[in-house]
C-alpha cells in the first residue's frame, strides 16, 4: 500500500455542468513527492530574460497560424474566428488605461470578491500570483502596466470535442473557447475596476508573456509531459490567460500535485504523441527544470488533420 507523503487542497472550480465544485483534497504518495510547482535556478531564469527575452509565438512562428488562412480546410472558419475575435482583441489592447469605475475599500483585500465573480461568469479556476515581468515578450513589454498582482484565470474546453484532437471540430471548439474566454475577461476587468482598481485583459489571442509559470506560482497545477499545465480539475484540457490589476489581493502558492514525477512514469502521453514532439525526460531550459516540446513537430500533424 502506498504511503501518504502530504495532501493537498485543490482549488475551488467551475466544472462544465455550471455547478460549482468546493475545495477537496488530494492525498500525494511519497513516491511521486518532488516539490511544488518546479525546480528553478532564478539567477539562470533571470540571465536568459535579460540576454534572450522570449517572444510571442506570434512574431517568431506567425507561418504557423498563415497555413489555415491560405492552404487548410480550416481557412474559412479561420477567417470567421478572427471577424469575430478582432473586436475582442482591440478592447483588451486599451484595457490597460481604462480607469477604475469605482472607489476602493480603504485596507480591504478583494480576493475572494474576484474569484467569486470568475466563477460565477464561468470561468474554470481563478487564481492569484504576483505578476513576473520575467516572462513578458520582448515586443510587449511597452504595451504591460506595472501593475503587480495577476489574476490566472482557467476557461474549460468541451470535453467531446477535445477528445477528436487532432481534427477540425477539435479546432474549431479550440477558437471558440478562446473567443468566449476573451469576453469574459473583458467582463471580469470591468468588475475589477468597479471595486476601483485598474485591470488589464492580456488576451488569449495577444498573449503578453508566457502564462503557465504564474499559473504555477498561484498553485493551479504543474506543467505535464505535454507542455501544457494540468490542473486537478480539467488536466490539460483548458486555456489560459492573465489580467492584471493593482487590486489588493492575497497570492497562492506553488503545490506539489505529483505531477512532476507523474509524468515521468506514465509516458502515455509521449509514447502516442503522433508527431514524436514530447521528450521522455525533463531538461533545464531558461533556468527551469521541465517537460520541454519540439513544438515544430505538431504543426504537420494538425495541417495533415486540418
Amino acid at each position: 500500500m502506498l504511503k501518504i507523503g502530504h495532501t493537498v487542497t485543490v482549488p475551488r472550480a467551475l466544472k462544465g455542468s455550471g455547478e460549482g465544485v468546493e475545495p477537496d483534497s488530494i492525498p500525494i504518495p511519497e513516491e511521486l513527492e518532488t516539490v511544488p510547482g518546479h525546480r528553478q535556478d532564478p539567477d539562470t531564469v533571470n540571465y536568459y530574460t535579460r540576454n534572450y527575452p522570449l517572444e510571442s509565438e506570434n512574431i517568431v512562428n506567425y507561418s504557423w497560424a498563415s497555413w489555415m488562412l491560405k492552404t487548410s480546410d480550416m481557412k474559412d472558419a479561420f477567417e470567421e474566428h478572427l471577424r469575430l475575435e478582432k473586436p475582442i482583441v482591440v478592447a483588451a489592447r486599451g484595457s490597460g488605461d481604462v480607469e477604475p469605475t469605482g472607489a476602493p475599500a480603504p485596507g480591504k483585500d478583494v480576493t475572494e470578491e474576484i474569484k467569486q465573480k470568475a466563477l460565477e461568469l464561468g470561468f474554470g479556476m481563478v487564481g492569484f500570483t504576483a505578476y513576473d515581468n520575467r516572462y513578458t515578450f520582448k515586443s510587449k513589454r511597452g504595451w504591460v502596466k506595472p501593475y503587480p498582482n495577476a489574476v490566472c484565470v482557467a476557461i474549460e474546453q468541451p470535453y467531446e470535442k477535445t477528445q477528436m484532437i487532432p481534427s477540425e471540430a477539435a479546432e474549431t471548439a479550440v477558437l471558440a473557447t478562446y473567443r468566449r474566454g476573451g469576453e469574459l475577461c473583458l467582463e471580469l476587468a470591468d468588475y475589477i475596476r468597479s471595486l476601483g482598481y485598474h485591470a488589464q485583459v492580456h488576451s488569449f489571442a495577444d498573449a503578453a508573456s508566457a502564462v503557465i509559470p504564474m499559473f504555477v506560482a498561484a498553485g493551479l497545477g504543474q506543467q505535464g509531459a505535454m507542455g501544457y499545465l494540468l490542473s486537478p480539475h480539467f488536466g490539460s484540457r483548458h486555456r489560459l490567460t492573465l489580467i492584471t490589476t493593482d487590486a489588493p489581493v492575497t497570492h497562492g502558492q506553488p503545490v506539489d500535485y505529483g505531477i512532476n514525477a507523474f509524468c515521468s512514469i506514465c509516458q502515455v502521453c509521449v509514447n502516442r504523441c503522433p508527431g514524436r514532439a514530447l521528450m521522455r525526460d525533463k531538461v533545464w531550459w531558461r533556468g527551469v527544470e521541465k517537460f520541454k516540446i519540439v513544438a515544430k513537430r505538431c504543426r504537420p500533424v494538425m495541417a495533415a488533420c486540418a
